[in-house]
């Protein structure tokens, strides 16, 4: 083996299409990762200044032909991730990402996620698609097949890396036998969604038909290797987004499909998700702390094979959950959890409007608002929680709200989802007095939008905000309680109502507690302003603090909810 060039001034030689594009690169030889990833193994050279080319012939070409073809050298490529990368011999630091990435180079396509109109690419892709109209011709990327990004993927040496390989035993180790398991989970606003139960159990019935021998009382290394595997294997394959109806999206991860996400859904519930049939024939809950372990440890596994999806983006959604529930809000792990799901948003680019115009709702498509909408929401918690600015800012979230229809219409024929459509209001509202997860996200999400702009102006030191301005806010938060539908605001009446479901009444609670703390946060800032005090804000923390009350004084009412409550 060569040693690795250097410049002048010392350090490592970079490549010469990481050189032209900027970029940073490995220096690894004699291919670096980021040609690895892209499939430009021909074209990865090191040269050195004396003798570098000007310009790469053709810029790089795009063919297919040279994107998808690989000799059986490149496939025999040791995957070292550093030039400074350890012998074999010598001892590794275990349970590392370092360790991992010395056994493993990216094992799919991630791309490069999505890519705004500021992008370098959208250059490109703009001048592509006038030369293909003046020509005629159209514009053709051909993706990469699945038998060309498992190419350099060796499942037996990667998942044996001491790292790894203790991460899935734990997970494995830790799954309930599937044949004595089940998942209640109570309906409460935060997961009335139909979509999430019927996943779980049909994970579960997977493991039962596919794996249950291997995952019985007594497991062996050599069972769970097969079966993290297999986990493995679908988890390269990129997840389809975008199916109309939830059964096809959710075969997706179930049966012969399943991945490591589907191993991490099964975990994502703080209480009253898993339940395991002990011998004296009661169910017995899995334990919080193996929870919250197995689920960081599939979202792991999932992000080192693969890409990112919505699927996963969920699973980051509720570890941030319940980060924040066992540790506060303010704690630097659910902080970390929160900017890791904010991460993988933007590079999906889910917050962004797809602005597809259909006839009929996509299953896919509304999922990926309500995720949007939760994450948004959760970030304008985070916000009022610590003072900290936040990660998602207003003025770029332009997914629409999304339609307020039952996640269980899309598990049934077309007709029920176009009953459901054409019976909302113009503002996307149902009509019927249903109250859904997505009722209680979109009330929820339209008062964080009005807080964001609050929040811009509360901490922000160059605020230059009039009265007028800040009492404009004031109409506009009173005028969008009005439009939300009745069924969601509170009535005291109905919380003594036994008629009225538990879930109801928190969702109204919730929601009501959110016009107020923006009420309260404008009093404030009218007081900077200097304006006279008539009792407003006081007048408003009574209210918030006699709402409060109401979780704990009917908390026998709303004891399948508590968990929902408790941080209050």
């Amino acid at each position: 083996d060569s040693p690795p060039l250097q410049r002048q001034n010392g350090r490592l030689q970079a490549c010469d299409p990481c050189r032209i594009r900027k970029v940073s690169c490995d220096h690894t030889l004699p291919v670096c990762g980021r040609c690895m990833r892209q499939n430009r193994r021909k074209e990865c050279n090191y040269t050195t200044s004396g003798s570098r080319p000007r310009r790469l012939a053709r810029h790089m070409s795009r063919s297919s032909s040279t994107a998808i073809q690989a000799t059986d050298t490149d496939q025999t490529v040791p995957c070292t991730s550093s030039s400074y990368t350890p012998l074999p011999s010598l001892p590794r630091v275990s349970n590392s990402l370092t360790a991992c990435q010395q056994h493993i180079r990216t094992v799919t396509d991630p791309g490069s996620g999505y890519l705004g109109s500021l992008s370098h690419s959208t250059v490109y892709e703009e001048a592509r698609n006038r030369l293909s109209t003046l020509h005629s011709l159209p514009v053709f990327s051909p993706p990469l097949s699945d038998e060309t990004k498992k190419a350099s993927y060796n499942s037996s040496s990667v998942l044996l890396s001491s790292s790894i390989r203790d991460r899935w035993l734990t997970v494995l180790r830790s799954l309930p036998r599937p044949s004595s398991c089940t998942i209640r989970l109570l309906t409460t606003p935060n997961n009335s969604g139909g979509w999430v139960r019927v996943a779980a159990h049909q994970i579960i019935k997977s493991l039962d038909t596919i794996f249950g021998d291997s995952l019985g009382i007594t497991r062996t290394d050599a069972q769970l290797q097969k079966i993290a595997e297999v986990l493995t294997e679908n988890t390269l394959k990129r997840l389809s987004e975008d199916n109309s109806d939830a059964n096809s999206w959710i075969e997706g991860f179930t049966n012969h499909n399943l991945r490591w996400e589907s191993i991490g859904l099964l975990f994502i519930f703080r209480k009253n998700g898993l339940l395991e049939l002990t011998s004296d024939g009661s169910y017995e809950e899995i334990s919080l702390d193996i929870s919250r372990t197995c689920l960081e440890l599939c979202i792991e596994l999932s992000r080192m094979f693969s890409s990112g999806s919505s699927l996963l983006l969920f699973l980051l959604s509720r570890k941030t959950i319940m980060e924040s529930g066992i540790m506060g809000y303010a704690s630097l792990s659910a902080w970390r959890r929160h900017a890791d799901t904010v991460a993988l948003l933007t590079f999906l680019g889910i917050y962004t409007d797809p602005q597809q115009v259909t006839s009929q709702p996509n299953f896919c498509q509304e999922n990926r608002k309500q995720l949007a909408a939760f994450i948004f929401l959760m970030d304008q918690t985070f916000v009022m929680f610590t003072g900290r600015p936040p990660l998602l800012n207003y003025r770029f979230m332009f997914m629409p709200l999304p339609l307020d229809i039952d996640d269980g219409d899309f598990f049934a024929d077309e007709a029920a989802v176009t009953r459901s459509f054409n019976g909302l209001d113009t503002n996307g509202w149902n009509t019927h007095g249903g109250i859904y997860s997505v009722s209680f996200i979109r009330a929820r999400t339209i008062c964080a939008f009005i807080r964001a702009e609050l929040v811009e102006v509360a901490l922000s030191k160059a605020a230059n905000i009039s009265t007028t301005a800040l009492l404009d806010i004031k109409s506009r938060q009173i005028l969008a309680m009005k439009q939300i539908p009745s069924p969601l605001i509170y009535n005291p009446q109905e919380s003594i109502n036994p008629k009225i479901p538990a879930y109801h009444i928190l969702a109204q609670l919730l929601v009501q507690l959110d016009h107020l703390q923006n009420i309260f946060i404008l009093e404030r800032l009218l007081q900077r302003q200097d304006m006279l005090d008539e009792g407003d804000l006081l007048v408003t923390s009574f209210e918030m603090v006699s709402l409060t009350l109401t979780f704990w004084s009917h908390k026998d009412r709303l004891i399948e909810a508590r968990n929902d409550f408790e941080w209050l």
